[in-house]
């Protein structure tokens, strides 16, 4: 089981794609300035939030989340 996230655009993603694995601790890693900020902070933590009915404020872009079924909830720390 896999939460996926395609084609994420903003500012330095440049139509990244990428799946992160349910049911593990997972760390997202880069060079300063790489967009790992951004990848779990504005798009996809935002993205699972408005899935859920529970986010008002703006998502980063992206062409497509998969995998949102499979969470209740989402929290970021």
């Amino acid at each position: 089981q896999w939460i996926k996230l395609l084609g994420a655009t903003e500012h330095n993603l440049k139509n990244v794609d990428m799946a992160f694995p349910m049911n593990a601790l997972t760390c997202v890693t880069g060079v300063s300035g790489s967009g790992k900020s951004t990848l779990v902070h504005d798009v996809l933590y935002a993205a699972i939030k408005r899935a859920k009915g529970d986010w008002d404020r703006r998502v980063g872009s992206f062409r497509k989340l998969e995998g949102a079924e499979l969470v209740s909830d989402v929290v970021l720390v």
